[in-house]
């Protein structure tokens, strides 16, 4: 099993490779390292004047550096490219259980910030889980507390997700279905508990806990249930009309990604 990690040096990619150190280590797993060199004027980042073109010593001697702190086996590469592209040509190659991806506090500033947050420009095109891991997250690792947001509809993860239930069941976790009901509508959880169950994402065994929450907000009830469950990753399935079309930056995928203080886990949605 191997783990893709995005980096680009920041202190955000830095934290997460941290923290995907400390998973492989618990699953047994090998990182892949990729560092994609955003030089493309196309790309999102170069119209706010926040690339810094590194040579490809400098590179080499920043991949060196984190791989030398690992505690498991790492692949280091690099690359010039625009980021999705670079991404799903590394996922083919290695077939990673998961992609995980830094989110920079800088993030969090505005909804429009969202359009071109890594985690969901990646949903359109790799197939693959991410997980997306917060800049200042102090959660642990490995989590111990995990909240499956759901609601009453059948989802069908895509087919690469067929390792995330390998893996969470090596977690020894606590699971608990989240799900978040109209302020006049009952808040049980029961239907979205036999979803999830349905879906495969989770082991047949799995001990799955219930937890409903009324709000008029979807976003805001699912984070309000994970700070009464106090889980430490949340696990997000992403439909295609959630996070597709013009709109797809208020999508309560973005909405979660741009204000979560926990990691959380992307799993889209089977074509």
């Amino acid at each position: 099993m191997q783990l893709l990690v995005l980096t680009d040096f920041s202190p955000a990619a830095d934290h997460a490779l941290a923290y995907a150190d400390s998973l492989a280590a618990r699953l047994g797993a090998g990182l892949v390292l990729l560092h994609v060199q955003r030089t493309s004027p196309l790309d999102p980042a170069a119209l706010t004047g926040t690339l810094s073109p590194l040579s490809e010593g400098e590179i080499a001697v920043a991949l060196a550096q984190r791989s030398a702190s690992l505690t498991v086996p790492a692949l280091v590469e690099a690359t010039a490219a625009r980021v999705p592209e670079a991404t799903q040509a590394a996922v083919r190659r290695h077939q990673p259980a998961l992609l995980i991806v830094g989110k920079s506090a800088a993030a969090d500033a505005s909804p429009e910030v969202v359009a071109h947050t890594t985690a969901l420009e990646l949903l359109h095109s790799i197939e693959c889980p991410i997980l997306l891991v917060p800049e200042h997250t102090l959660a642990p690792v490995p989590p111990r507390r995990v909240s499956i947001a759901a609601d009453d509809q059948p989802f069908s993860p895509i087919s690469a997700a067929t390792s995330v239930s390998t893996w969470l069941q090596q977690l020894s976790a606590d699971f608990t279905v989240v799900h978040v009901a109209e302020p006049e509508d009952n808040d049980s959880a029961v239907t979205a508990h036999q979803q999830v169950t349905n879906s495969g994402l989770l082991p047949p065994a799995t001990t799955l806990h219930q937890h409903g929450v009324r709000s008029l907000s979807i976003a805001d009830g699912i984070l309000q249930a994970t700070q009464e469950t106090a889980a430490d990753l949340l696990i997000v399935q992403a439909r295609h009309h959630n996070w597709l079309g013009n709109f797809f930056h208020r999508s309560v995928t973005a909405q979660l990604v741009r204000r979560t203080t926990l990691p959380v886990l992307i799993v889209a949605e089977a074509k």
